[in-house]
C-alpha cells in the first residue's frame, strides 16, 4: 500500500479494485493506444470508481459536469501533491503553480481570473481577424508529404500564441512549455522533476527580461501595466504568461493533428468538409469532442462528503474523465460517430463555470482557420505511418504523424 494512502486511510484497508480488474490502467499500452474502449466501460459499469491507490474517477457527461463547479471539489493541490503549497519554497513548480488560475480557488482565484481574462480577451479578439491569413500562410508551406505537428500544428500555434502574448518565437520556448505541462500530469521522477525547475526558471527570467524592455504590445504589456498599477505582482503576470503561452501551444498543436488525423481515417467527412464550407462552424467541436487533446483533469476535495452514494474524504483526487463525457450516449446521439455536421454538441473538454479554460474558444477558432485553409488547398489525406500517444496523462498528443495530401487544383 502506498504510503500516502496510508496516512489517508489511518491504517485502514485500501479499497479493492473491481473484480473484473484495473479500469483505469493508465500505464497500459492498450490504454494509449485506445482509452475509450475503457471509458465505456467505466460509464457503464463503473461511473463512480475507486483506484487501487484510493483516486476515484468519474466518467458520466452528468456526475463531470456537476462536478467541475461542486463547492466541496477544488483545484489547489492536494497535500500529497508535489504542486502542493507547503513545497512552494522547495520546489520551482510548486511555486509557480501556486500563482496560476489552474490551481488557485476560492477569492484569489476570482481576482486573478478577473485580471488576466482582460487582458487575455482583448488580445485574443485583436487577433480573430488574422487568424485566416496566418492559418493560408502556414497551409501554403506545407508538403505534400508532411509531418503534422512540426510542419502545420506547431509553426501555426507558437505563431498566434506569441503575436497575442507581445513575444517573440524563440526556439527555447517549446522546451520549456513542454516541462511546464508537466504540472497538469504525472512527474516520474525527482530527474524530471529538477529538469522542470530549470525549464521553469530559465523560462521566468526570459519573460522577466523581457517585460522590461520598451514598446511592449499584447498580453505582456498589458500585464506590465496591471504590475505597474499594483493589480498584479510581477511573478504572478509572468507566471499567467507562462501558463498562457502553453496552453495556446501544446493544446492547439496537437488539436490540429488530431483533427487531420480524424479526417484521414473519416475520409468521407472531409470530402463533406470540402463540399460544404459551412460545416467549418461545427466541424472544430465535433473534433474536440470526438478526440479531445485534453482527456482529464483532477480536482481535490477540500473537505469531507457524500455524494453519487459514496464518501469522498478530505484531499483525495478526484479524476473527471472529459473525453468520456463526449462520448456519453445521455448527451450525444451516436456519440461514437465522427460526425462534423453535429449541431447539439455541449463537449466539456474545456471545462465550464469559473474553472472554464479562458482559451477555449480560440483553440476552435484556431482549428476552423487550419481546416478553412486545408479545404482550399487539400482534396484527400493518407496516413503514411502507425501512430503512436505520449504517455503523458491527462492528454492525448499524438508523438508523429505523417501524411500525404493531394493537392487541390
Amino acid at each position: 500500500m502506498p504510503n500516502w494512502f496510508k496516512k489517508i486511510l489511518g491504517g485502514k484497508d485500501e479499497p479493492a479494485p473491481a473484480e473484473d480488474g484495473d479500469l483505469f490502467p493508465t500505464e497500459s499500452p492498450a490504454f494509449l493506444a485506445d482509452p475509450y474502449p475503457f471509458y465505456e466501460k467505466l460509464r457503464k459499469e463503473h461511473p463512480v470508481y475507486r483506484t487501487a491507490d484510493g483516486v476515484w474517477v468519474l466518467s458520466r457527461y452528468a456526475d463531470i459536469k456537476e462536478a467541475l463547479d461542486h463547492e466541496f471539489l477544488g483545484n489547489r493541490p492536494s497535500r500529497f501533491s508535489t504542486l502542493h503549497p507547503s513545497k512552494a519554497d522547495k520546489f520551482v513548480c510548486a511555486n509557480l503553480a501556486n500563482n496560476i488560475l489552474p490551481f488557485l480557488d476560492g477569492p484569489i482565484h476570482k481576482e486573478h481570473r478577473r485580471h488576466v481574462a482582460k487582458v487575455f480577451t482583448k488580445e485574443m479578439k485583436a487577433i480573430v481577424p488574422q487568424l485566416d491569413a496566418l492559418a493560408e500562410e502556414a497551409v501554403a508551406d506545407l508538403p505534400l508529404e508532411f509531418e503534422v505537428i512540426e510542419d502545420l500544428g506547431h509553426p501555426f500555434a507558437i505563431k498566434v500564441i506569441c503575436t497575442i502574448l507581445g513575444i517573440p518565437v524563440d526556439p527555447k520556448l517549446r522546451d520549456w512549455s513542454s516541462s511546464f505541462i508537466y504540472l497538469f500530469t504525472k512527474i516520474p521522477s525527482a530527474e524530471v522533476r529538477e529538469q522542470i525547475d530549470e525549464h521553469l526558471t530559465q523560462f521566468r527570467d526570459w519573460l522577466r527580461d523581457y517585460m522590461k524592455g520598451d514598446n511592449l504590445t499584447g498580453v505582456i504589456a498589458g500585464f506590465k501595466e496591471l504590475v505597474d498599477e499594483g493589480e498584479l505582482s510581477e511573478i504572478v503576470a509572468i507566471d499567467s504568461m507562462i501558463l498562457l503561452f502553453a496552453d495556446g501551444l501544446e493544446n492547439v498543436d496537437s488539436g490540429i493533428g488530431t483533427a487531420v488525423l480524424l479526417f484521414a481515417q473519416h475520409p468521407e467527412e472531409w470530402q463533406k468538409l470540402c463540399n460544404d464550407e459551412s460545416l467549418l462552424d461545427t466541424a472544430p467541436a465535433e473534433c474536440l469532442r470526438y478526440d479531445s487533446p485534453a482527456h482529464f483533469i483532477a480536482r481535490t476535495c477540500l473537505e469531507d462528503f457524500e455524494w453519487l452514494g459514496q464518501e469522498f474524504k478530505k484531499d483525495i483526487t478526484v479524476i473527471l474523465l472529459l473525453a468520456s463525457s463526449s462520448r456519453d450516449s445521455e448527451v450525444f446521439e451516436n456519440p461514437d460517430t465522427f460526425d462534423i455536421a453535429r449541431s447539439h454538441n455541449p463537449h466539456l473538454s474545456f471545462g465550464q463555470g469559473k474553472h472554464s479554460c479562458l482559451g477555449g474558444k480560440l483553440v476552435e477558432l484556431e482549428l476552423r482557420a487550419i481546416l478553412g485553409a486545408l479545404r482550399k488547398a487539400t482534396t484527400t489525406f493518407e496516413l503514411k505511418n502507425e501512430i503512436t500517444w505520449q504517455n503523458r496523462k491527462g492528454h492525448r498528443w499524438m508523438e508523429k504523424g505523417i501524411f500525404a495530401r493531394t493537392p487541390a487544383n
